[in-house]
């Protein structure tokens, strides 16, 4: 199998990417893409795409024996429950009406706080040029 090689940005240490990439190679065998990223000096993140299945490694180059694994598709599903729990959809669509009024409302209760301020300022304001 050849594989595609593409660097969006070349900003790496070439000789801590080949470290990296030396201890990361027993952990794959075949993958659709691999993503490169260097959040801190010194370490590595790997996104590991296979067909339905999404790994990201971390590698510190001063231990590169030393690997933090996570399976990037359980995230993705702790993030989906969150989000249908937040915006109702766990409920269903009793749920997301309730949702979408009580968030009506609380927009319609910070505008009214404006209006009723400039109301109790405006007369006071008016009754000192007299």
């Amino acid at each position: 199998m050849a594989i595609k090689l593409a660097i969006i940005e070349n900003r790496f240490n070439s000789d801590e990417l080949k470290t990296a990439l030396i201890a990361i190679m027993p952990n794959f065998t075949n993958f659709d893409s691999i993503s490169i990223s260097q959040s801190k000096p010194k370490h590595y993140t790997f996104n590991i795409k296979k067909a339905n299945e999404q790994r990201v490694v971390t590698i510190d180059i001063d231990n590169p024996n030393l690997l933090t694994q996570t399976d990037a598709s359980q995230n993705k599903n702790l993030a989906r429950k969150v989000l249908d729990l937040h915006s109702g959809r766990a409920f269903g669509f009793i749920g997301e009406f309730v949702f979408c009024v009580a968030s009506f409302i609380g927009g319609v209760i910070a505008i009214l706080g404006f209006i009723i301020t400039y109301a109790r300022i405006k007369p006071k304001s008016a009754k000192n040029k007299i």
